[in-house]
């Protein structure tokens, strides 16, 4: 039984990450998610700003809702970044430590989440179907 169908069929998925992914490369996996989530942030502030600028947006995050209808453009820029300086910050910190690397995981796993959703948003919003 490989260690993926092992995984599947409900096996710790820890465990797995323990036994199957080599400890020593570990800060290095934590820095290449580290530079995916500033792309994907990157990304994400962008898209926020065209679609405030050019669609009808409704920005879920309740911070950066009111930054936006308030037009505070810098002040939201600034948040971002300094949520990512701070959320990435963090998992470089703990790069070494096999918790630090799976919060780093899902920090990419919700970011990428977030660039489907852009996907399908900007596909619907620009009316190219």
């Amino acid at each position: 039984m490989t260690w993926v169908s092992s995984a599947v069929s409900g096996r710790d998925i820890l465990d797995v990450a323990r036994t199957h992914l080599p400890e020593q490369d570990r800060p290095i996996r934590v820095m290449a998610l580290a530079v995916c989530l500033w792309v994907l942030a990157a990304a994400d502030l962008h898209l926020t700003l065209w679609a405030e600028t050019y669609t009808v947006f409704v920005e879920l995050n309740p911070l950066a809702a009111l930054m936006l209808d308030r037009d505070a453009i810098e002040l939201l820029v600034a948040f971002k970044v300094t949520a990512t300086l701070l959320g990435t910050g963090i998992f470089m910190w703990f790069r070494t430590d096999h918790r630090g690397e799976i919060a780093a995981w899902f920090g990419f796993a919700v970011y990428f989440g977030l660039a489907v959703h852009w996907s399908n948003y900007t596909y619907l919003a620009t009316g190219i179907h």
